[in-house]
């Protein structure tokens, strides 16, 4: 005959327990979790009990729970929780720090120097030539004994006076050049002559004055010829004879 192992009415302890078992479960599982944590600040009475381990305020015919099991699943739940919110608390951390942190644009490459550009050179100012300018006619021997052609007297006449207002204004290159153009174009007027004559004396070339004043006794024909002979005889001759 099969003997009924269920009791014909729950142990009175069966309602206490109810309300006192899940305080003492809940107060065990923290002080395993702090055990596993902390070993070696708990005795070993802390350790896995047997399941048979009895229990004063657990009547017996109630099943026990595994406390320590529990305590390790929750526990390790507690750590995988705080291990994944502090990955993703550090992975959220180092986002933002990425996205503050200044953008550091690259340098641009530097370019090579560039070619030098090869510019045609500019041309010389042409330099505009001065009208050539007339030899004295007696500084060439082969002028003593040539006849010398009237050209134009009016434009010798004026530059004549050019002559003459250049001495005036100790302008020397400008009255030598007037009077060197004026006895070209008119060899036989013998102011020419003689302006020719003292602007070499005032150059302090006497021997150029000498032949001016010789051509003009030789050549002139209207004039203060007479004044022409008298430079080229003594003792101004001597003077004019400073050589060359």
């Amino acid at each position: 005959m099969r003997r009924s192992l269920r009791p014909s009415r729950a142990p009175a302890a069966v309602e206490d327990f109810e309300e006192i078992a899940p305080e003492r479960e809940s107060e065990r599982e923290i002080e395993l979790a702090h055990a596993l944590l902390h070993p070696s600040r708990y005795p070993r009475e802390h350790e896995e009990r047997p399941e048979n381990a009895d229990d004063d305020r657990v009547p017996a015919g109630v099943p026990r729970r595994r406390t320590t099991k529990t305590a390790q699943i929750v526990l390790a739940s507690v750590l995988a929780v705080l291990s994944l919110t502090g990955t993703v608390a550090v992975a959220s951390r180092v986002t933002r720090e990425i996205e503050r942190a200044p953008v550091v644009q690259a340098p641009a490459p530097a370019l090579p120097p560039a070619a030098a550009t090869a510019t045609a050179p500019e041309p010389a100012p042409i330099a505009e030539s001065p009208p050539p300018a007339l030899d004295p006619p007696l500084l060439d021997p082969s002028l003593d004994d040539a006849p010398m052609p009237v050209v134009d007297r009016a434009a010798a006449r004026k530059e004549r006076n050019e002559a003459q207002a250049a001495l005036e204004m100790r302008d020397l290159p400008r009255a030598r050049d007037a009077a060197a153009r004026a006895v070209h174009l008119d060899p036989e007027h013998a102011d020419g002559w003689l302006l020719l004559g003292a602007a070499y004396l005032d150059l302090r070339e006497e021997w150029a004055a000498r032949r001016a004043f010789a051509a003009c006794a030789k050549h002139a024909k209207r004039g203060p010829r007479g004044e022409c002979a008298a430079l080229i005889r003594p003792p101004n001759a001597a003077v004019l004879s400073r050589a060359h």
